[in-house]
């Protein structure tokens, strides 16, 4: 059930017993409208009904009690209940946040052009599968369809000192592995 939704309940009543009641009356504190009168019941004679409770914002147990006495007086009750899950929408509109491919953005249609998982209103690469959204550059345009986007690119060389890393930037970076075996990653002059 979606937050803001209808709890639509029903309610079979039936008679199990070996003598005919009278008084039956079914109450239901959290959806009043399912309070019912239904004056006499026979052995095994059945009523169903089906009832609403509106605008649910929180998951909640429901609960029916039925009560009800014979000819003679004596009285008997019963009780049932109904576990009512709210799911989150979080964009409102109307795809609960579990089923819902852009959850934080409304795209009650969830169009998913490139068939990615991700609806097309949040997907950064529409024309092209891109399930994880990567942008490594930062720029917005998802790397499968990014134009200027390189994969990076090292160059290694090694020296008595430590192994040398170019960088795409040609900013050169020289690893080396201290004392006590602490790696450390120090940027350098690169040499000409």
């Amino acid at each position: 059930m979606l937050q803001g939704g209808t709890a639509s309940f029903e309610i079979t009543v039936t008679n199990t017993g070996n003598i005919d009641l009278q008084n039956v009356v079914v109450s239901d504190p959290t959806a009043p409208a399912c309070d019912n009168t239904i004056a006499n019941l026979a052995i095994g004679e059945t009523v169903t009904y089906t009832c609403n409770f509106s605008n649910v914002t929180a998951s909640f147990t429901n609960v029916a009690t039925l009560s009800a006495s014979t000819p003679g007086g004596v009285s008997v009750s019963a009780v049932d209940e109904s576990e009512v899950i709210m799911i989150p929408d979080s964009d409102g509109d109307g795809i609960g946040d579990p089923d819902d491919n852009c959850p934080e953005i409304p795209n009650a249609n969830q169009a998913d052009q490139d068939g990615d998982g991700v609806g097309d209103i949040c997907d950064n690469c529409i024309a092209e599968a891109n399930p994880v959204q990567s942008d490594c550059d930062g720029d917005g345009i998802g790397d499968s369809c990014d134009t200027d986007y390189q994969e990076p690119m090292l160059t290694i060389e090694s020296n008595v000192k430590g192994i040398m890393f170019v960088d795409e930037d040609n900013k050169c970076w020289i690893m080396r592995v201290a004392s006590g075996g602490v790696l450390s990653l120090v940027q350098v002059d690169c040499p000409n």
